[in-house]
């Protein structure tokens, strides 16, 4: 049994990409929250905690009849590597929306396989 404290983090939650991943995890609790554990927690992540939390509300705001918790809000940048350590060591799953991936996407990695955190991203190359 694992003792991290998320199920899933999604990584760049304020981008195009994060957003829609995001708005997804909502839909499908909504259409379908037979999906989800009862004790499902999850997280969304990036550089600013206002950014994440206007997502938040707005995505949240679009699916009132979810039935998804709503998730952690934490703040790192790829740089900051001891913050990164802290979102990867707590998570089992993290989905990195960060781009561009030839440029961040390492730092992402080196961190999800040093804290033993499970690693999807989204880029296509």
């Amino acid at each position: 049994m694992s003792n991290k404290q998320f199920d899933i983090t999604v990584f760049g939650a304020t981008g195009l990409t994060g957003k829609q991943i995001v708005r997804h995890l909502y839909q499908l609790s909504q259409e379908h929250p037979s999906l989800y554990p009862s004790q499902f927690k999850w997280a969304i992540a990036g550089r600013s905690e206002d950014k994440l939390q206007t997502v938040l509300d707005e995505i949240v705001s679009q699916y009132p009849e979810a039935t998804l918790s709503k998730p952690t809000i934490l703040t790192a940048a790829v740089t900051q590597r001891d913050k990164l350590d802290a979102i990867t060591s707590q998570t089992k799953v993290l989905i990195n929306a960060v781009g561009p991936f030839r440029f961040m996407g390492e730092y992402v990695v080196r961190s999800c396989v040093e804290q033993g955190c499970d690693y999807v991203d989204v880029t296509g190359k």
